[in-house]
């Protein structure tokens, strides 16, 4: 394995982790009104899988 295919794979990861963290933060936001919204921004929420998601298809192009 190459040191590209390392980080594709490890943003891959965080693409999917964050953006499935994203969907359920965001069922509990709605259903209870400031359980998540308290706590952690939801800007940062949806900043994290942005910029994973971004660096994931630069490392797949590269491959």
């Amino acid at each position: 394995m190459t040191i590209k295919e390392f980080f594709y794979k490890i943003f891959r990861d965080a693409f999917v982790i964050s953006f499935i963290t994203l969907i359920v933060f965001g069922i509990f936001e709605w259903f209870e009104p400031g359980f998540v919204s308290f706590y952690i921004s939801f800007s940062l929420l949806l900043i994290i899988p942005l910029v994973s998601g971004i660096l994931t298809v630069l490392f797949g192009k590269i491959k």
